[in-house]
């Protein structure tokens, strides 16, 4: 998926070969955790919603997800801390 936006050039995906060739390309790449991160910096969710939603996300999921991937995550909620 990829958003047009003016002046910049930014794709949406998980895949990984994908996210590659998009950053060779020059695009700014996001993936699911960056968004779910980005929607608390933006206060749009808590971080606690995203703590929960991250969890499930690794335990629920098709969308492969290292255990590695989700602790980065949930440390990186601890800057934005409501009690995540």
């Amino acid at each position: 998926m990829a958003k047009l936006v003016p002046g910049e050039k930014i794709i949406l995906t998980d895949d990984t070969a994908a996210r590659i060739a998009a950053n060779h390309m020059g695009f700014k790449v996001h993936g699911t955790i960056g968004i779910l991160l980005r929607a608390v910096r933006r206060k749009q969710q808590t971080s606690t919603e995203i703590a929960e939603t991250l969890r499930a996300l690794h335990l629920h999921s098709t969308l492969y997800v290292s255990r590695d991937i989700i602790d980065y995550a949930l440390n990186e909620l601890l800057k934005y801390s409501d009690g995540a």
